[in-house]
This record gives C-alpha cells, structure tokens and sequence, in this order.
C-alpha cells in the first residue's frame, strides 16, 4: 500500500468514526428530547389528576407544584411560548381544558429570597385564575 492508499484509509476512517459519533450523538439527543416530553406530559397529567380528585372530595383544586423539571420550564422558557420545543403538548391541554370548562394555568413562584423559584400548573374554572 503506498502512502497514497494509506492516507485515503486513514480519511475513510476518520470520516466513518466522525459519522458514528455524529449518529451516537443524534440519538441520545432524540432520547433526551423525547424524555422530556414526557416529562412536560406528566406536569399536565399531574395537575389533571389533582384537579379531578380535588373536584371529587368537594374541595378547590391547588394545583402541582413543580421543581423537578425547572429545566424544561425555566431554561426552555413555559411551554405557553408558541417557541417552546413542547408547546404541542400544552397546547393539546389546552384544548383537553378547554373542552370541560377549565383554563390550564401556568404560574412562576418564588421564596422571595431569590434562592429558589419552581413553576404551578393547576386547571381552574374558565377565566377565572382563582379558580
């Protein structure tokens, strides 16, 4: 094999390591993707169930209050945003809401210490955000 030959396999297989690692990277970020949709799905499905079970005991619903996805709510911003990478599902709660009665609301909270905020997701009687 002359030095020709050897530098083309050395490029054939460089470009065939890079395009596995390219192929690795891609679906671990469609698997991070999908995780959090169903993490986004989950929040609403949390806040339904509450709301439903709260309306069932005869007592006003509180709504979920949520930590453990801030990075989907607060680096991606809320899914309200017509942007967010997952406003199909809220948009899909929206609707579900919609349909009996409810407006979903979104609301940030905070310590007021500006050491922690988190997000509440609850379902209220239409435009009404008291509920």
């Amino acid at each position: 094999m002359n030095l020709g030959e050897k530098l083309q396999k050395l490029a054939d297989d460089i470009a065939k390591k890079n395009t596995e690692r390219q192929r690795r990277e891609a679906e671990k970020e469609r698997r991070k993707i999908e995780k959090e949709k169903e993490d986004v799905n989950d929040v609403f499905q949390r806040a339904w169930k509450e709301m439903r079970e709260a309306v069932e005991d005869e007592r006003m619903p509180k709504g979920i209050k949520i930590e453990e996805y801030g990075n989907i709510f607060r680096d991606k911003g809320t899914p309200k945003n017509p942007q967010h990478p997952y406003h199909d599902i809220y948009q899909e709660w929206v609707r579900m809401a919609e349909n009996e009665g409810l407006t979903l609301y979104i609301v940030n909270n905070h310590d007021g210490g500006g050491m922690r905020d988190w997000e509440v997701v609850t379902f209220t009687i239409r435009g009404n955000p008291n509920g």
